[in-house]
């Protein structure tokens, strides 16, 4: 007979062998389609398996969360998903509401909570889920590339070239920036922490390398500026030892600015429809069209979303129209003179009803979950800068050039967050949550 000791052993080995087949079949997972609704598989399906024995070895381990409850980015998270809970109630489409929230309540148990404590039985399992998951989505992007390879690498086609694996190629743009600082800013770690034997630091090399090329060849501009200013952020951080409380100016100094000016901004974006072109075909073009708010397609589309996404705030500042519910919601809120061919109306829709996507993590808490939805979220991305920076602090910690890689990647989606919303998807968020999972750990450890 095993003795409690060996049980709540062999039970954490359960759990981490779950942890680690989920993130390194993630990149795999294919959307498949049952009626009305859609399931990601394998993924989800281990969700679902790890969520109940994750939760009784916590309970046989007498799990206890009082020592994180200083944590800012744990209080921040928790008001961020309680309040997504509470606007559910009052949700204009409460079913919607209740299983996007479900999915979201799942990442965050999944991919935050259970790693926090997980960590501290064993700090390795967070290199395993990174390097799972980085060496299965290496393996996509070779997939990616060689489909891409038959459409001569153009940049109309780079944004399909993805599927069924990665549904836009934002989307896998965006998952490399979180992976990209991790293996890059490794390479300068001499003790090289963070990998599991000094026999294999060379894939730190080959996957930076990958996940770079990988950036560039998405040819999604969004990630292109992301990880640009994200570059300079790190430098300014860096070498001039910018504070927290300087960039939190900044920010507060930047919204401040949209609210007061919107109405000239978006006068000054007034689309022509005489030029509005489709896609562009160059590369030094594709640069020069992220400025360009009154021709580029896919800018005016961006601008009439979130227009849109102002007005439902405007009639529900408080509650938001619901979690999940901006896809529908937000239709009859267009305006004719802001549409373009990229528009979707109550005749034209996605697939499954949909409407598409506001396209900005803010906007969307603003317009689904109200003021608070959205201040949540803002302060949930503040809190992790601010621990981030605290943890660079000590220049010669082991985890020093981990801290400022995972840095890199969530500053980069602080920024893409203006222009995507990714958190709700599996592929995104394990990584997402993953790291500031790591973070609350290394703050309270």
């Amino acid at each position: 007979m095993f003795g409690p000791q060996q049980k709540s052993e062999k039970l954490f080995a359960v759990v981490k062998a779950l942890y680690v087949l989920l993130f390194a079949t993630l990149p795999f997972s294919l959307a498949i389609d049952m009626g009305l609704h859609q399931v990601n598989l394998p993924s989800e399906l281990i969700i679902v398996l790890l969520l109940p024995i994750l939760g009784f070895y916590f309970f046989k381990t007498k799990v206890s969360f009082q020592e994180h409850l200083k944590n800012p980015i744990v209080i921040s998270s928790l008001l961020y998903i309680a309040w997504m809970w509470i606007t559910v109630a009052f949700s204009s489409n409460f079913l919607a509401s209740a299983k996007y929230s479900l999915v979201n309540l799942a990442h965050y148990l999944v991919f935050f909570l259970g790693p926090i404590f997980l960590l501290k039985k064993d700090p390795r399992l967070f290199p395993q889920l990174i390097l799972g998951y980085s060496v299965s989505f290496a393996l996509i992007f070779f997939y990616i590339w060689y489909n891409h390879s038959g459409y001569e690498f153009s940049i109309p086609t780079s944004v399909l070239v993805g599927k069924p694996f990665y549904s836009d190629h934002a989307l896998y743009g965006t998952c490399a920036s979180l992976l990209l600082g991790i293996f890059f800013f490794d390479n300068f770690n001499e003790e090289r922490k963070f990998y599991l034997s000094k026999n294999i630091k060379q894939i730190s090399i080959l996957l930076a390398i990958l996940f770079a090329i990988g950036i560039f060849l998405s040819f999604s501009r969004a990630v292109w500026l992301s990880c640009s200013l994200s570059m300079v952020f790190i430098l300014m951080t860096w070498w001039f030892k910018v504070r927290f409380r300087h960039w939190l100016m900044v920010l507060v100094l930047g919204i401040a600015t949209v609210f007061l000016f919107q109405k000239s901004i978006f006068n000054s974006a007034a689309i022509d429809h005489s030029t509005t072109s489709k896609k562009t075909t160059g590369i030094l073009e594709e640069f020069r069209s992220i400025t360009d708010l009154k021709t580029n397609a896919s800018n005016m589309e961006r601008l009439n979303r979130y227009r849109c996404a102002l007005r439902m705030f405007k009639d529900r500042p408080l509650l938001g129209f619901g979690p999940g519910t901006f896809q529908s919601a937000y239709l009859p809120y267009q305006i004719k003179e802001e549409m373009t061919y990229l528009s979707v109306t109550e005749d034209k829709r996605h697939l499954q009803g949909r409407g598409g996507s506001v396209h900005s993590e803010y906007l969307e808490a603003l317009s689904e979950m109200g003021i608070l939805g959205f201040i949540f979220f803002v302060v949930l991305m503040m809190s992790s800068l601010r621990v981030a920076l605290q943890l660079l602090q000590d220049r010669s910690s082991t985890d020093y050039w981990l801290v400022l890689g995972i840095l890199f990647g969530l500053f980069a989606y602080l920024i893409h967050g203006l222009f995507n919303n990714f958190l709700h998807q599996d592929k995104f968020s394990c990584l997402f949550w993953l790291l500031l999972a790591w973070l609350s750990f290394k703050r309270d450890g």
